[in-house]
């Protein structure tokens, strides 16, 4: 699927996928030109679990905010976020994924 798709299928803005793909929150897609690239359902996957665990994780936040206990609310959510942002980029994302000639 191409971005649009993607978008459409997450329910997620263009312009916030393209940020997830330029800070490496969402692993690349497999490129097809210069400018395009074909996504998969891992993909759609990733975007659900970034959604998740940043509701989580803002939640968690607005509660602390507002002086009420957020011991219901997942602690580890933050962390999540936090994790998926600092890994090491994935390794596909280091070298090209396609050659030009």
């Amino acid at each position: 699927m191409r971005i649009s798709q993607l978008s459409e299928a997450t329910g997620m803005p263009i312009a916030t996928l393209k940020f997830y793909l330029r800070e490496r929150v969402l692993h690349p897609g497999e490129a097809r030109a210069k400018t395009q690239a074909v996504y998969d359902d891992s993909h759609v996957e990733r975007v659900k679990l970034v959604r998740v665990l940043t509701a989580r994780a803002l939640r968690r936040r607005e509660a602390e905010a507002r002086g009420m206990p957020s011991r219901n609310i997942d602690k580890g959510a933050e962390d999540g976020v936090r994790a998926i942002v600092s890994a090491e980029p994935f390794p596909e994302a280091r070298k090209p994924a396609f050659k030009l000639t």
